[in-house]
């Protein structure tokens, strides 16, 4: 009975190296590169006309936005 257990720590460990990485990726890239990082979140987002890139900046790559990504992804 303990086998599965372990196994879906494994699975939640494995999601949060993850995510942790995603995260510091884009922080990475979003401190280097802003001009392009933000030509290209603009670019994804063309088709929603309440989208606006200066309200959403802050937000990406926090530490908000990790535990978000986290408990979806843990779901």
């Amino acid at each position: 009975m303990g086998l599965p257990r372990a196994g879906l720590w494994l699975k939640r460990l494995w999601v949060l190296l993850q995510v942790a990485l995603q995260v510091a990726v884009g922080k990475v890239l979003l401190t280097l590169f802003p001009d392009r990082v933000k030509q290209h979140i603009v670019a994804m987002n063309q088709k929603n006309p309440h989208f606006s890139y200066d309200n959403w900046v802050p937000t990406l790559y926090s530490t908000q936005y990790f535990w978000f990504v986290l408990k979806v992804h843990w779901q």
